[in-house]
């Protein structure tokens, strides 16, 4: 338990309890009937509530004091948490504390414990410096006549992001040794001398240093340093946020990047993260338990207002080894992504561009489709890393071609969701068995994998996101613009960019995309 802090001083108000307004009540009932009835024997009805109401001799604090201290400093998502507080200055009567929860905390049922502690345990259910709550102490004297409240802000507490699992680390291909820039600490089976120790019976005998043998006396053996470890640099976007608090974009990127270099860090690698909110924020790469601390304090308190990193001279040079790879997987205009290539090759970066497709599904499952762009060489070097989330992955052509197709993929996909959608509302019309129709329809030329996919939910009008209509909206706003710089007409996918924005502004846009369903149905008045 950390050390209690200083004991505070906190007010008292003091009123009739509940019991004493209920004894109130009954003499004034009884007095009431005697006087309506003028029968003397009500009022005697009343004087026992009024003999316990005469004053008695005061035992009631006008402050008490309130020391506060608690068994961990730091909290994971999730994870229950114990407040301790201990009450001092009241002893004739009874007391009891109440902890009333800030925003993202669950409180629990109060105990006091054999040592005069006060246990309140709760939950934090989002990373972030959270404020506690109030803690109310309400107290009673030894009649349970009189009550008296005191109440008293909490500190905040610092909940850490609850880290993403990790099913696999990437080794990158060029390093199948795992040999990197920086000999590890720890002694194994590597190649780098760490120094010499005593023989050990065990010992393998080829590695007996002779001269040093010779001059202590004793057999002494050789030992290594352990294998080099790769340089991992996490990049973590947080400057959108799109989605349900809790399970936001932002949300999700901070799980992940806390899960990715704890698996990272607990490998011996050596870990760095570029962080982008509000400002650009960065850790060079090192390794250890105090590196994790740093990058775990650094993805709790950065926050997701800012802007996007739009230009690669904000990267820092720290940051990144030598040559580095960046890996750009969001989807942006395929403009952007030229000027931001060369603004990494000008600083001795490679960058593709590699933008995905196949929905939460498909990155839970690792199926996703990846269309890349870039250079051949830059293409192989990331395909190992590429291979282990995505089952599709094609190298399309230079930079900007991934956000391209990416772009021709958005545009295909919310064509093929909105004329579903009105097939949907058409069918049902008629009164037709739509699970059947759309069985039959999957078996000919307008099957597809949105009407396998997407079909069932929009019968179901289940709209869970998978991928939001927001995120949608935007891609559809980069197919639009990029149209128009190349002088290409699309007059459907304008109609379909209006359809989106419609959803959104009226507040679908944290849904599922099949549900321009519901904007069909409103259109046709049902």
């Amino acid at each position: 338990m950390l050390t209690a802090g200083p004991q505070r001083s906190v007010a008292v108000t003091w009123r009739l309890s509940s019991l004493a307004r209920r004894l109130a009540t009954l003499a004034l009932a009884g007095l009431f009937l005697a006087v309506i009835t003028r029968r003397p024997e009500f009022a005697g009805l009343a004087a026992p509530a009024l003999l316990l109401l005469v004053p008695r001799p005061s035992s009631r604090p006008a402050s008490v004091g309130v020391t506060l201290a608690a068994v961990a400093d730091q909290v994971t998502e999730s994870e229950q948490a114990t407040l301790l507080a201990r009450i001092t200055g009241y002893d004739a009567g009874t007391l009891r504390l109440r902890l009333h929860p800030a925003a993202w905390i669950t409180a629990g049922p109060a105990a006091c414990g054999a040592d005069g502690w006060h246990r309140l345990p709760f939950r934090v259910r989002h990373w972030g410096q959270r404020p506690i709550g109030t803690l109310e102490v309400v107290l009673h004297d030894r009649w349970r006549l009189a009550e008296g409240r005191a109440t008293l802000g909490l500190p905040a507490v610092t909940c850490l992001p609850r880290p993403a699992r990790l099913e696999s680390l990437v080794v990158l291909s060029k390093l199948p040794a795992r040999l990197g820039e920086h000999a590890a600490r720890a002694t194994g089976e590597g190649t780098e001398f760490a120094g010499v120790r005593e023989f050990v019976p065990g010992d393998r005998q080829r590695r007996i240093n002779w001269p040093a043998t010779t001059r202590r006396g004793t057999l002494q053996l050789n030992t290594f340093a352990a294998e080099r470890a790769q340089v991992t640099v996490i990049l973590l976007d947080v400057s959108t946020d799109v989605g349900a608090a809790g399970e936001s974009t932002a949300d999700l990127a901070v799980r992940a990047a806390a899960g990715a270099a704890a698996a990272y860090l607990a490998a011996r690698d050596r870990v760095g993260l570029i962080s982008f909110g509000r400002q650009v924020r960065w850790i060079s790469p090192a390794p250890g338990r105090r590196q994790a601390d740093r990058i775990m304090h650094m993805i709790t308190f950065d926050s997701g207002d800012g802007e996007p990193l739009t230009s690669v001279s904000r990267l820092p040079n720290a940051a990144l080894p030598p040559g580095a790879l960046i890996i750009d997987f969001s989807s942006i205009r395929p403009d952007v992504t030229v000027e931001l290539a060369g603004q990494a090759a000008h600083r001795g970066f490679r960058l593709i561009d590699a933008p995905v497709s196949g929905g939460e599904a498909g990155a839970v499952n690792a199926s996703l489709s990846i269309m890349v762009g870039g250079s051949a060489e830059d293409f192989a070097a990331a395909e190992p890393l590429l291979q282990v989330v995505g089952k599709t992955i094609v190298h399309v052509g230079p930079n900007g071609s991934g956000q391209t197709v990416k772009a021709a993929n958005q545009l295909i996909v919310a064509g093929n969701i909105q004329l579903l959608a009105e097939a949907v509302v058409f069918l049902e019309a008629y009164g037709v068995d739509t699970a059947a129709a759309l069985e039959v329809l999957g078996g000919g030329l307008a099957g597809s994998k949105v009407l396998d996919q997407k079909g069932q939910k929009m019968l179901d009008r289940s709209f869970d996101p998978g991928f939001r209509i927001e995120l949608h909206h935007k891609d559809l706003g980069i197919v639009t613009t990029a149209a128009r710089e190349a002088g290409v007409v699309i007059p459907v996918g304008a109609i379909l960019a209006q359809l989106m924005a419609s959803a959104k502004a009226v507040g679908d846009g944290g849904l599922d995309h099949s549900a321009l369903l519901r904007g069909v149905e409103r259109l046709s008045g049902r």
